[in-house]
């Protein structure tokens, strides 16, 4: 993939991976149900919630947008579980999901949003015909 630049509003968590498989490994058609990730309210600093039943899920719908296709994400791959850990807890009771912006010069923006606050945060940029077709 030839190398260019954008200039972004945010940076870039992974610039190193160009391929979709690195960010998603397994995928699917059909949907699947539950989270790929639940975090306990601790871990995003809801200390208020003495019974812990407040949690921040990763989940697993996928949206790719030009051409549209709805995707499940079947595992998360460490590294991006880490990077939620790390860089997204900051509200209890919020979810995630995951977009793939495709770009007509043949890259793709590969996205994991908040649910419940307004952000999001980019994890990679790709080559867009990495992107599984059904």
């Amino acid at each position: 993939m030839e190398n260019q630049t954008h200039h972004f509003d945010r940076p870039i968590a992974f610039p190193e991976l160009h391929d979709f498989r690195d960010f998603f490994p397994k995928v699917s058609t059909e949907k699947i149900d539950g989270p790929l990730l639940t975090l306990p309210a601790w871990e995003v600093g809801s200390w208020s919630d003495r019974k812990g039943e407040t949690v921040f899920e990763v989940g697993r719908y996928l949206q790719v947008r030009t051409p549209h296709l709805g995707l499940w994400v079947e595992e998360l791959p460490p590294f991006i579980a880490d990077y939620v850990r790390e860089e997204m807890l900051h509200c209890s009771n919020d979810h995630t999901s995951f977009e793939v912006v495709v770009w007509n010069d043949g890259r793709a923006l590969v996205i994991i949003q908040h649910g419940v606050i307004i952000g999001s945060r980019y994890l990679g940029i790709i080559d867009a015909t990495t992107i599984p077709t059904p």
